[in-house]
């Protein structure tokens, strides 16, 4: 029974304390002497005693109401202080507690909550595994069932997402289930991040949310849109559900486009102001302008894992034209001329038509001239490369697109600074090969008889 450390002032001072003592360094020591004391352990008991508080305990006096709030907020940050470089000491039992919390905490401290979660989930396989099997998920559900309520009434589905958008709340629930669809532990043989990808998509319906919160938040919200974002590209890990986010039950194409032009559509004074600015500090973008643009191109590129999906988008002309004008806009910036060139390899692989189109946007010169401006940069040399090959490999009528803005020099410059990457390396001799250019190619075997080497037994 807790209810006397509730209202305990000496014991939440001390709660106070402790905290403010451990964050004064990092010293394994001091997570040592946590251990020798017993504070796991601790900490523990009270989640435990938290947990058998009756539900209606939050509802019955606005002062005890405070009272809780207040210890339970202590209890979570020495939590948090304790475990968080130390995930290995969260018992099983710590982590059937902190699941079950989801329902009973106040939106002040499900903050606390879920980044107490997210902290022992980041790189330990086995709490994630215990934090499933204890039932996360279905509470996480369960609350955001009673925080959203689908009516199917627009005002009411408004109102209910600005109540939570206007905190931090959402932005860390997006961190933490990122966590969960990670898998970053390799000793662990029991990983289950595509699982828990499936039961989130499956059980949770959370692309389906996640894409109504992108929808209402303000458009300025650049980086609680990003973390929305990034999550829904870890979501995306099945056919079907790239299939299920494009539909109009979640609308993601038309909220990538709508967010993608933003990127594009700033009049033309911010324009060369901002373009001024970023000259004057060495810079090709604004950070406001791009902090959306990588994500949403890396989640464009995820949606389009199916066919279905990817036909949907070669209709699309106008996503496809705001593609282009961001890496023109933004290609200085080496993370988002990646991104660009990945994106439009998987949206041009296999499909002559979107080939053709994309060549009338001058796709040949913004790649050229994203390769040339990042020589240094590995992945944005393999993505032009794969870019390049896709584009001619079935309309061989392109190469002299590339031809003339020598591509040849540029392809042979990456062979010989790239000849210990194999990735890259195969990658440039492919897209010599698909434009009929020398690639040094050396053919092994033919198949023909008399050419087989046989084995010279004992």
């Amino acid at each position: 029974d807790i209810s006397e450390l509730i209202n305990n002032h000496d014991f939440n001072s001390l709660l106070v304390r402790l905290v403010d003592e451990l964050k004064t360094d990092n010293l394994p020591k001091r997570y040592q002497a946590c251990k020798i004391g017993d504070l796991h352990n601790s900490v523990e008991n009270i989640l435990t005693g938290i947990g058998y508080l009756p539900e209606n305990e939050n509802e019955s006096e606005s002062k005890s109401s405070e009272n809780l709030d207040s210890f339970l907020n202590n209890v979570l940050n020495l939590a948090y202080t304790t475990f968080g470089n130390q995930p290995d000491f969260a018992s099983r039992q710590t982590l059937h507690e902190l699941a079950a919390l989801i329902n009973k905490v106040s939106d002040e401290n499900l903050y606390n909550l879920l980044r107490l979660i997210a902290v022992v989930s980041t790189k330990h396989e086995k709490n994630r595994v215990n934090l499933y099997h204890s039932g996360f998920f279905t509470n996480l559900d369960k609350f955001l069932s009673k925080k959203f309520k689908n009516t199917g009434e627009n005002d009411d589905i408004r109102l209910s997402s600005e109540k939570l958008l206007h905190n931090k709340i959402l932005g860390q629930l997006c961190r933490t289930l990122r966590r969960f669809c990670v898998d970053d532990d390799p000793r662990e043989t029991s990983v289950r991040a595509h699982d828990n990808a499936r039961d989130l998509v499956n059980d949770a319906n959370m692309l389906e949310r996640l894409c109504r919160f992108l929808e209402k938040i303000d458009s300025n919200n650049f980086k609680l849109k990003k973390e929305i974002i990034m999550t829904l590209s870890k979501l995306l890990v099945r056919n079907e559900f790239c299939l299920k986010a494009a539909d109009q039950s979640c609308g993601l194409l038309e909220l990538i486009e709508s967010n993608l032009q933003i990127c594009v559509s700033e009049n033309e004074e911010k324009d060369a102001e901002n373009n001024a600015n970023a000259n004057a500090q060495g810079d090709g973008a604004t950070p406001q302008e791009i902090v959306l643009l990588k994500p949403l191109l890396i989640l464009l590129k995820a949606v389009c894992g199916n066919d279905e999906v990817k036909y949907r988008v070669s209709q699309n002309h106008q996503l496809c034209e705001n593609i282009v004008e961001n890496g023109n806009k933004f290609g200085t910036d080496a993370n988002i001329a990646e991104a660009v060139l990945a994106c439009s390899h998987v949206i041009t692989l296999r499909q002559p038509e979107m080939c053709e189109f994309f060549a009338k946007l001058s796709i040949a010169h913004t790649c050229i001239n994203l390769m040339e401006l990042h020589k240094e940069q590995r992945k944005v040399m393999l993505n032009g490369c794969m870019l390049i090959r896709n584009m001619v490999a079935r309309t061989r009528h392109l190469q002299k697109s590339f031809l003339e803005l020598d591509v040849e020099s540029l392809l042979n410059e990456i062979c010989v600074s790239y000849k210990m990457d194999t990735n890259v390396l195969q990658a440039a001799r492919a897209a010599q090969r698909d434009l009929d250019l020398d690639a040094n190619l050396s053919e092994q075997w033919r198949g023909q008889p008399g050419q087989s080497h046989e084995i010279a037994y004992d």
